[in-house]
């Protein structure tokens, strides 16, 4: 957003295209309601909300919703151990 805010007037025609290779639905949404509150362009602002209510509304024509993780995030996870079972004698 800073990038856009720099230079407003030459960089508002790239809003959706740059948009596009972020990764949307994984930030929180307060950061977009925050660069919509601080933009003084009417234009830019008016791109924002339609990205935000893309978002809120999960069409996704505007900015691509499906994500999926980067290869590098790709993990494995293991777990070590079971469950503690108890030996009860019960002698009747």
């Amino acid at each position: 957003m800073r990038w856009f805010f720099h230079d407003v007037t030459l960089r508002r025609r790239y809003v959706f295209e740059i948009l596009n290779h972020i990764r949307l639905p994984l930030l929180p949404s307060t950061l977009l309601e925050r660069a919509i509150a601080e933009c003084g362009d009417v234009s830019l602002k008016v791109a924002l909300k339609s990205v935000r209510n893309d978002l809120i509304t999960k069409k996704g024509s505007l900015v691509a919703l499906g994500v999926t993780p980067r290869m590098a995030a790709k993990k494995d996870i293991y777990v070590i151990g079971g469950s503690k079972r108890e030996i009860v004698n019960l002698c009747l």
